[in-house]
């Protein structure tokens, strides 16, 4: 399954699990300005328990979350999980880096490509 600017989530989520510099990933759904943008991200050393977190979405404090996929299935944006919205993602950036620039550095270690 892929976002609606072709980020396969399975990418996503093996980034997320293996936290390849994903702190402060950036994201917007369609129909929002992509100036309206959600965070991710995942502090390990911040809080051990809860390394990943998600800022901007149903809950005004944000959340954390004890594994990716726990980010990625909390029923947190308009009552949905970033999953079942993933066909709406248009992912900005990941790591503070643009997309297509993120995409090239990682290319030989996580190559985008290889995902679905």
């Amino acid at each position: 399954m892929k976002s609606a600017n072709d980020v396969p989530f399975s990418w996503i989520l093996a980034l997320f699990r293996n936290d390849v510099g994903v702190d402060e990933t950036t994201f917007y759904f369609e129909g929002e300005e992509p100036g309206d943008q959600h965070y991710l991200g995942c502090l390990p050393n911040i809080d051990p328990e809860k390394p990943f977190w998600a800022g901007y979405c149903d809950l005004p404090d944000g959340f954390g979350a004890a594994t990716a996929e726990a980010l990625f299935n909390a029923p947190y944006y308009d009552g949905k999980s970033l999953r079942e919205r993933w066909r709406e993602v248009h992912i900005y950036e990941i790591g503070l880096v643009p997309l297509e620039e993120y995409i090239a550095y990682h290319a030989d270690d996580y190559p985008i490509d290889a995902y679905e």
